[in-house]
């Protein structure tokens, strides 16, 4: 009996060390399908629509990462494939007060980076895409930070049509919060999905208890709130390619 509580202890102990000399964090975020918005050029300019139709191929599903002592791994998935192509980007962002790292992978090509206090972080990412998948494999200085998830799928059809999702949908550049529009929201209706019985606020000559064409709701469409989106994340990947390209010519 001693014996055996002995061999026991020792177990518990060493599996106490075991635990304790490898430092775990992680997170998973998903996202419903059917979300994707698109992001084109309409009668008052550029605005973001929630999109009708199906585009799995960034419809993301989940989103994640895990660090384990030093190494990150961050994944991000959809309802489709990862499309190789250059008019699809797929972005996996792990962000701090202090700074950002960035996984990437559009036309071929993954990448990682850090800016701010991560700034020097660069590399090019190995095997990255299987099937729905992407996921970036990286080592990271500051294991011990806490960082903010997000991840987003883009496909770009030219400059006036481009197709978003972001997971979380509250880091999307046409995220309205909890409520669907810009009005207070129904009392009978906590869900305000219908704009029914809300006096419109955004004009203030507006006495009527329901919308008319002249004052849509924001769920079908919404003007770009300047929220960095799309274009200026895809411009650091193009920049982190295009940097490890030029690393191999030397």
């Amino acid at each position: 009996m001693n014996n055996i509580l002995k061999n026991g202890m020792i177990i518990a102990g060493l599996l106490a060390l075991i635990l304790s000399s490898v430092s775990i964090s992680a997170e998973t975020a998903t996202d419903d399908t059917g979300d994707v918005w698109v992001y084109e050029f309409g009668t008052t300019g550029m605005t973001y629509n929630q999109y009708s139709g199906t585009r799995d191929n960034v419809d993301v599903t989940s989103v994640s990462y895990e660090i384990s002592d030093s190494t990150v791994t961050a994944t991000l998935t959809v309802a489709g494939e990862i499309v190789n192509d250059v008019y699809h980007t797929y972005m996996i962002y792990l962000e701090n007060p202090s700074g950002q790292y960035y996984a990437s992978y559009s036309a071929g090509s993954g990448v990682y980076m850090g800016t701010d206090k991560y700034m020097g972080a660069l590399g090019e990412l190995n095997d990255p895409i299987s099937g729905n998948t992407f996921t970036a494999i990286f080592e990271i200085d500051h294991p011990e930070d806490s960082f903010e998830l997000y991840g987003f799928a883009s496909e770009s059809v030219d400059a006036t049509e481009q197709y978003h999702d972001y997971a979380p949908n509250m880091f999307a550049p046409y995220y309205e919060g909890s409520s669907d529009d810009d009005e207070p929201v129904d009392e009978t209706d906590p869900g305000d999905t219908d704009n029914t019985d809300d006096t419109d606020t955004t004009d203030s000559t507006d006495q009527t208890t329901d919308e008319t064409t002249e004052n849509k709701d924001n769920t079908d469409s919404t003007t770009d709130k300047g929220t960095p989106g799309f274009g200026i994340l895809a411009l650091f990947a193009g920049l982190a390619i295009a940097l490890i390209i030029t690393q191999r010519k030397k």
